[in-house]
């Protein structure tokens, strides 16, 4: 929705890396983990890079047509104005806007080795971040949400 209105806040410095990995790959990562998985193991089912959140963005806005403007807000800024968002929403019984746990989130790289489930269940993504957003924003135009 934010990318959708032609602006895109970018918080703080850094590259926001983040994995992204579309259902259907999860989905038959389950299912050959239910045949081959060792019972007691941990396995880590994500996207084989990590993807910036400029790049991710870009996609986005390409799928839904827009041109997308993305601008700079200090990290700390945007953490006092998520807490003050959470504090006037549940003074009127809403659910905020933003968090300061969403600013954090979105503000840490999160890079994941795969390699064990690649290793033990064969697992490897099919679908590119490029395909699986476009189906993504497509089935969030079908249902309604953007």
């Amino acid at each position: 929705k934010v990318a959708k209105t032609g602006f895109f806040p970018k918080i703080g410095f850094g590259n926001h890396l983040s994995p992204a990995l579309y259902v259907e790959d999860l989905v038959d990562c389950l299912s050959t983990a239910k045949e081959k998985a060792v019972v007691g193991e941990t396995y880590i089912t994500s996207s084989e890079v990590s993807y910036e959140l400029g790049r991710v963005v870009r996609i986005i806005a390409e799928q839904l047509n827009r041109k997308v403007r993305m601008f700079f807000v200090p990290k700390l800024l945007a953490l006092i104005g998520a807490w003050v968002l959470e504090r006037a929403s549940l003074l009127r019984g809403e659910t905020p806007l933003v968090t300061v746990r969403n600013i954090r989130s979105a503000t840490t790289d999160r890079v994941f080795d795969i390699g064990k489930a690649k290793r033990d269940l064969c697992f490897q993504q099919k679908i590119s971040l490029e395909d699986g957003l476009q189906m993504t924003v497509e089935y969030y135009k079908s249902a309604g949400y953007l």
